[in-house]
């Protein structure tokens, strides 16, 4: 007889199987670490590292005979009045590597290496078919990671100073654990690891700052380079142009203020790193960018930022506006750049009403902050509500910056 279901599954939770290569790791990475210190020279850096890859990936088959024969590479290309050419430490499949005796004294030459290795490389493929090169600039212990680019990817003949090299990674492997070491240089060399979807392995491959962003960028900006002149594609771009704008993630003040609503309402901020949570997952955020239901002004002043906010909120801005607002079942429903069209002055420090407002929308702004932290909302969801709420609060402040926001506006 087949046993009546319960309505829920109980799941089994996985074990975690320990990985039997770590003892392996605890032994080679910090042995590799203390030799590697002691050598003086490019090509027994060089070796060194080399004899660290075989301890750790020697078993893939193929992978150190692949390494090897890139070492001590030459390279040669002519172009129309010179020849360039260079010999690369280590060239492993999009990997160039550059080994110095000391990064922190050598690290401007290696890169400059990496340039003229790049511009041979790249002189020598088909543009917008070039190898995605990784650049590495290494003592042994230090790594710096760059993604090469140029100016004009349809060029043919490059040269070492039209390559730039945008750094992406740096890292000291003393600083890591030794099975860290092991995973981020498998990053590199060979992806045969499986990663967990963490936020911050996926920030690392995929972010703005990866190389994979990067060569995805160069890409589709190449590809609208060769396409944006075709008459089907001008009439589209146009037609979207008056439609965006443009926004710095790191602007360091923000005024918002709603694009949808019956009643106007403004507030200043600082944009900062903030963490939060996501199904187990943090997540940073590093910048500010406003969504579409609020309109944005950026400014590298505080007293700016509170001023405007101050003058956005006056009860007088709100009700000069509302006979322009579109209207719906429950009234005025839309904002947008209407209030735009009202003769705001532009912040000027040396008007006493200027500061004084700007006082205002910051004494505002800790108040709200203040009630928020003691839990003033309550289990209240409603926008309107709690909007509503926030007006009642700051009614006497409110009083104050509509007296001194009337004589600005005549």
């Amino acid at each position: 007889m087949e046993k009546p279901k319960t309505g829920r599954t109980i799941k089994e939770k996985a074990a975690r199987m320990p990985d039997i290569r770590e003892p392996k790791w605890d032994q080679i990475v910090p042995a590799y670490l203390e030799s590697v210190k002691s050598l003086s020279s490019e090509p027994a850096k060089s070796h060194r590292f080399l004899l660290l890859l075989n301890d750790l990936f020697g078993l893939q088959p193929g992978f150190i005979e692949d390494y090897v024969s890139g070492i001590e590479k030459y390279i040669k290309v002519k172009q129309k009045d010179r020849i360039l050419k260079g010999r690369v430490d280590e060239l492993f499949g999009n990997l160039i590597i550059e080994f110095e005796r000391d990064l922190d004294k050598k690290e401007i030459e290696a890169k400059e290496q990496l340039r003229k290795y790049v511009a041979c490389l790249w002189s020598q493929e088909v543009p917008h078919q070039r190898t995605p090169f990784l650049c590495v600039a290494s003592d042994g212990i230090r790594f710096t990671v760059c993604s090469p680019a140029i100016g004009d990817p349809a060029k043919t003949d490059i040269m070492p100073d039209e390559v730039r090299l945008e750094v992406i990674e740096q890292i000291d492997l003393s600083a890591l654990k030794p099975q860290e070491v092991y995973f981020w240089l498998d990053r590199y060399l060979l992806r045969r690891e499986i990663l967990a979807p963490k936020t911050e392995n996926i920030v690392k491959d995929f972010g703005v700052k990866s190389h994979a962003f990067r060569i995805a960028g160069q890409n589709l900006l190449a590809l609208w380079q060769s396409m944006k002149a075709k008459p089907e594609f001008t009439v589209i771009y146009e037609g979207w142009e008056k439609y965006l704008t443009s926004q710095n993630p790191q602007a360091k003040y923000l005024v918002l203020y709603n694009a949808h609503g019956t009643y106007l309402c403004a507030c200043a901020t600082e944009s900062y790193p903030i963490e939060f949570d996501i199904a187990g997952q943090k997540v940073q955020a590093r910048g500010f960018v406003a969504e579409s239901e609020t309109y944005c002004f950026e400014t590298t002043e505080k007293t700016e930022g509170n001023y405007l906010a101050s003058f956005l909120n006056a009860p007088v801005i709100d009700n000069m506006i509302k006979p322009m607002q579109a209207r719906g079942l429950w009234g005025a429903r839309h904002i947008h750049k209407k209030v735009l069209e009202l003769p705001i002055p532009q912040f000027d420090n040396s008007v006493p009403s200027h500061l004084e407002l700007a006082k205002l929308g910051e004494l505002c702004s800790h108040k709200v902050a203040n009630w928020i932290q003691i839990g003033g909302p309550g289990k209240i969801k409603s926008i309107g509500k709690l909007r509503a709420m926030v007006r009642e609060m700051l009614a006497k402040e409110l009083t104050e910056i509509d007296r001194l926001v009337g004589p600005l506006l005549n």
